[in-house]
Order: C-alpha cells, then sequence, then structure tokens
C-alpha cells in the first residue's frame, strides 16, 4: 500500500513538473519572439496602415521612411505632390520612437539586446533635407547614437546621398547605404552602414521555385564580398513571397525588403 502510494505521488509530482517545464519552454519560446529581431526590411514603411508601429511590433530589423525638406520641415512622403501636412518625419518616426526608448528604459524592447535600423531616403536636395535631419536627431542622442547608447537606432542615409568623399565630414551615427560593387577607402567604409543595389541586376527570378543555380552563385557571390568586408547586404526590387524570403534568409542577405511585415514575421524562423 505504502509503495502504492509513493508510486501514485511520484507519478503526480513527475505529471506536474512536466506541464510546468512544457509550460515554461512555451513562455520562453514567447519571450525570445517578442525581445527578437528578423531580418525583414519595412520597404515604403509609410505606406502602412499604421506606419512605423506595425513594423516595430514585427521586430523588423529595417524600417524606411522617404523625406522631403519643405519650407524648413522635414516630411514624409514617395512623391512630392504626396506631402501633407500632419505627416512630418517627427510625428510618424522620431517622436513615437523616442517614445518607446523611454519607456524600454533606453532600448527598442524591453530587456532586449535588439534595436532596428531606420533607413531614410533623401527624396529631395541632399544638403538642406540631410542637415535638417542631423538637426533633429542630435536633440536625442540617447535614442540615435550609439556611441551614447550600445542599444540605439542606427540611422542608415540612402537615395539622395551625398558623395562619398564626405562621408567622413558627418556625424558618427550617420552611416549611408552604398553601393555594393563601388569602391570605398577604409574611412569611408565606416561610413557605410549597409550595401544596397537593384535585385533584377542580379537575377530575373521571380520567386517561384528555386533560384537559377548560376543567379544563386552571383548572388551569394555579392552577400559574400559584402560580408568579408564587415557590411551588410540588402536587395531591393525583389520578389516579396515567403518563397523568396527562405531563399534570401538562407543566402544570408542581412535585410530582406517586404511590404507585408505581419506576413514575413510570422513566417519567420522560430515565430510560427
Amino acid at each position: 500500500m505504502q509503495k502504492s502510494l509513493l508510486n501514485f505521488n511520484y507519478s503526480m509530482m513527475t505529471g506536474r513538473f512536466g506541464l510546468l517545464l512544457f509550460l515554461f519552454l512555451i513562455l520562453c519560446k514567447l519571450l525570445t519572439a517578442q525581445n527578437q529581431s528578423c531580418k525583414g526590411h519595412s520597404h515604403n514603411d509609410y505606406m502602412q496602415q499604421k506606419p512605423f508601429f506595425t513594423a516595430y511590433h514585427n521586430h523588423m530589423a529595417s524600417i524606411e521612411a522617404d523625406i522631403w525638406e519643405k519650407d524648413g520641415e522635414l516630411y514624409v512622403a514617395h512623391e512630392k505632390n504626396e506631402i501633407r501636412r500632419e505627416n512630418t518625419l517627427d510625428a510618424l518616426y522620431i517622436k513615437p520612437i523616442v517614445k518607446i526608448f523611454n519607456e524600454n528604459g533606453g532600448r527598442a524592447w524591453k530587456n532586449s539586446e535588439h534595436s532596428f535600423q531606420l533607413l531614410v531616403e533623401l527624396k529631395s536636395s541632399t544638403g538642406p533635407a540631410l542637415d535638417l535631419l542631423i538637426h533633429k536627431l542630435n536633440a536625442y542622442p540617447e535614442v540615435f547614437d550609439l556611441t551614447k547608447n550600445q542599444y540605439a537606432v542606427r540611422i542608415a542615409i540612402t537615395g539622395n546621398v551625398p558623395s562619398k568623399e564626405t562621408f567622413t565630414e558627418y556625424p558618427d551615427f550617420i552611416g549611408f547605404d552604398g553601393e555594393i560593387n563601388e569602391g570605398y577607402t577604409n574611412q569611408q567604409l565606416n561610413k557605410i552602414a549597409l550595401v544596397s543595389d537593384n535585385f533584377e541586376h542580379f537575377s530575373k527570378w521571380k520567386g517561384e521555385g528555386a533560384i537559377p543555380e548560376q543567379d544563386r552563385e552571383i548572388l551569394l557571390n555579392a552577400v559574400n564580398a559584402a560580408h568579408e568586408k564587415g557590411l551588410k547586404i540588402r536587395f531591393w526590387n525583389a520578389p516579396d513571397n515567403p518563397e523568396t524570403w527562405s531563399a534570401f534568409i538562407k543566402l544570408g542577405i542581412d535585410f530582406i525588403n517586404t511590404d507585408q511585415p505581419e506576413l514575413f514575421y510570422r513566417y519567420y524562423p522560430g515565430n510560427e
């Protein structure tokens, strides 16, 4: 009788322990998913129903905002005739990001080692737009300057990028989007946040079936060449579907363009 009771209690304890362990592992997975970033780049993010927030809540590694300088202000829009008074860079991106960092103790996500990149595309003339952007970001060094906060948002400039000979004239927290096949000095390389190019310059693959082996080799060579220089790489104008995302993840591409951040995050390995 006593032996039976011991076996019964042991079974109950084992069952409870197993259940608790199972629940603990689920919790760990959820917490890990909540605090990790994936390789998604939210392309033309301002076109999302909730600019910034959709990408942020789906842990995009990079978020894109196109800006125009007009009458001493920076506006977010794809074309100049689409500028709306309420859609300033401050309103859509800078202030929400600063608020989140304040709420999360100086981090993008609470208790997370991860942050993200804000890729700012200069649509109007380089000088006025970039100078005004730097002025605005300078007000929040704890949010946008990695020398002040290791978890800060990384700033990368694309579009009307200044000449590479002037890269070193800009503050340390400003990085630039370089060209894959461009030559750079070591000093200039230190200012490159990533390199990008049109996917169609490397392949005509439409995201269906396997990437042709010759194209895969060309893409892999570009990825490896960038990584050997310590650079991250992105291809724009690429297909935007799970088959492409899977292929790009396997190729080691650092920022994967998508107009579907919610679907991308659900698909991303570990978030299923």
